[in-house]
């Protein structure tokens, strides 16, 4: 069974069409999905919660608990 935080090759495709870069920095490399707000809050995983991140920005929303 999958975890209740991983995503579907369906969800996957749908936010990178969607956001197609990072949504802070507008970089294209190492592209991560992250949940917004986080998933410990939000509890679930759905396209609108989600946002892509390169690996650099991601960890430095999460260090700096901008959720």
């Amino acid at each position: 069974a999958m975890l209740p935080f991983t995503l579907t090759g369906a969800q996957k495709r749908v936010v990178k069409e969607r956001d197609r870069r990072c949504v802070d920095c507008g970089g294209s490399d190492l592209l991560e999905y992250d949940h917004v707000p986080d998933f410990s809050i939000s509890n679930q995983t759905v396209v609108d919660c989600l946002q892509l991140r390169c690996a650099a920005c991601h960890r430095a929303r999460h260090v700096r608990g901008a959720w």
